[in-house]
């Protein structure tokens, strides 16, 4: 990337400190799916709040 870049690469979970997620985790073999889909949930949310007070 161009040194002048303010580009940031971060991880969902990045936007939701509160959790104790390191990573998102599969819901597969323990069908979670609810779980894991508040928490994909909430990071989107906090995500799009961040992005909004950027714009």
């Amino acid at each position: 990337s161009p040194t002048d870049s303010q580009s940031q690469i971060k991880l969902l979970l990045d936007y939701l400190p509160d959790t104790s997620f390191q990573s998102v985790p599969d819901p597969y073999f323990e069908g979670k799916f609810d779980e894991v889909f508040k928490i994909v949930y909430a990071a989107c949310t906090s995500f799009l709040e961040n992005l909004v007070k950027k714009v």
